[in-house]
């Protein structure tokens, strides 16, 4: 888990700091701003911030969960999700690259704030519609996994294999 804390507290913005608004994504359609934009999201929605529903039935969130948290799969590139989980780039909502990374910085704030309790970690269950009720550890683990997904998509981390 160290590694992982230390990815969500330092690395990511090392990593952010490669990013230019003309680096080209090696696959799908966000430019450079929109992923990281996109990657404040999750940040938020493992805060509880925003009331949303389970995309699926109890039995494929148990599914995708194995898959994703426990058995440490790759997030697939070009995935696309129905029924109301954001699937297309979004417009921009910051006017630069660099006020998007900060936006991040913020959300990184708000997700450790919110877990800040030593119970809320043990005890605390918020929802991730694709994945179901995740705990501290769990996000933690997601947020870092989500990262390096789009970090590798912009060429700015090797294969994804080497940071489970």
């Amino acid at each position: 888990m160290e590694q992982y804390l230390e990815f969500l507290r330092e690395g990511v913005y090392t990593t952010l700091a490669r990013l230019s608004p003309e680096t080209p994504a090696q696959w799908g359609m966000m430019n450079a701003q929109q992923m990281v934009e996109h990657l404040r999201m999750p940040l938020f929605l493992s805060c509880g911030f925003a009331e949303i529903k389970p995309l699926f039935e109890a039995d494929k969130l148990a599914r995708n969960y194995q898959a994703t948290i426990v058995e440490k799969r790759q997030i697939p590139r070009n995935i696309k999700f129905k029924d109301g989980f954001i699937a297309e780039p979004q417009p921009l909502e910051y006017g630069s690259l660099s006020e998007a990374i900060e936006g991040v910085r913020e959300a990184i704030g708000a997700f450790f704030e919110r877990f800040s309790e030593e119970e809320d970690q043990k005890n605390l269950r918020i929802l991730h519609p694709v994945l179901g009720m995740l705990s501290y550890q769990d996000w933690l683990y997601f947020h870092c996994k989500h990262i390096w997904h789009h970090s590798i998509q912009f060429g700015l981390l090797p294969d994804e294999a080497a940071y489970h």
